[in-house]
C-alpha cells in the first residue's frame, strides 16, 4: 500500500495529510467489496442479497473503515474516538451488501487493544470457563489477555522481534503435528499446559492462546 504496511504509517500518512483518510476509508471498502463479490461467487449468489456483515480489526483499522482519524492513537495516551460496538449502513461505509441491510462493527476494549481481540476472545471461550487462560495476539502489536469468566485484564505492546520469534515457534509446533490443524492442540507436561492455535491460512497470521496452570 502506498500509505505503508502498518498502523503507525497510515496514522502518520492522516496526521500528514487530512484529505488522506478518505483515500484510505476508499481503499478499505474496495478491498472488502472485493472479497464479498468473491464470497458471493462461491455460493452462487450476489452481493446485494447478503444482509448482515461483522467487522472485527484492529484499533486503527476501525477507525479508518469508519471514517474516522486515528491519528491520536499515535499520541499517549492513545486514545480512542469510539470504543463501543456499532451497527451501520452498508452505503455509509461505501459496502456493496444489501441497501437495507447491517454491518455489525466490533467494540474496541483500549488504545491498541482493538476489535480483533474482542473477536479473539469469543472465538477461544476464554469468556466462558472458570479456568484461567492466556490470550496472545501478535501482529504489528502484540495483545495478551489473561482471565476468565469473572473477568479480565488486557495489555497490547510493539511486537518487534517477538512476532519473528512468536512465528518460528509456532512453525515448530506445527512441524511437530505434521498436518493441518484450525483448531489445534499440542498438550503439554500431563496436561500442565495446553496451546492451542488459530490458523489464518489466507493471510498466514497466527495467533494462539495457552492454559495457565497455577499450581
Amino acid at each position: 500500500s502506498r500509505y505503508g504496511a502498518d498502523v503507525i504509517s497510515r496514522i502518520e500518512a492522516v496526521r500528514k495529510d487530512p484529505e488522506a483518510l478518505a483515500d484510505l476509508q476508499s481503499l478499505l471498502a474496495e478491498e472488502i467489496n472485493r472479497m464479498l463479490r468473491d464470497l458471493a461467487g462461491q455460493a452462487g449468489t450476489e452481493t446485494d442479497r447478503i444482509y448482515e456483515m461483522t467487522v472485527a480489526g484492529n484499533s486503527v483499522m476501525l477507525h479508518l473503515l469508519m471514517g474516522i482519524t486515528p491519528e491520536y492513537l499515535g499520541e499517549i495516551p492513545f486514545p480512542l474516538a469510539n470504543r463501543k460496538a456499532l451497527s451501520v449502513l452498508p452505503a455509509d461505509l461505501g459496502l456493496d451488501l444489501h441497501p437495507k441491510g447491517n454491518v455489525w462493527v466490533f467494540p474496541c476494549i483500549a488504545g491498541f487493544v482493538g476489535g480483533d481481540t474482542v473477536a479473539a476472545i469469543l472465538a477461544s471461550g476464554m469468556h466462558r470457563g472458570d479456568e484461567k487462560k492466556l490470550l496472545v495476539d501478535i501482529g504489528t502489536n502484540g495483545e495478551i489477555v489473561m482471565g476468565n469468566r469473572d473477568g479480565m485484564v488486557a495489555a497490547s505492546a510493539a511486537a518487534g522481534m517477538l512476532r519473528t520469534i512468536h512465528s518460528a515457534l509456532l512453525a515448530a509446533i506445527i512441524g511437530v503435528i505434521k498436518k493441518p490443524c484450525s483448531p489445534s492442540s499440542v498438550h503439554r507436561c500431563a496436561e500442565r499446559v495446553s496451546c492451542q492455535l488459530i490458523m489464518a491460512e489466507s493471510s498466514r497470521r497466527f495467533s494462539s492462546h495457552a492454559t495457565i496452570d497455577e499450581r
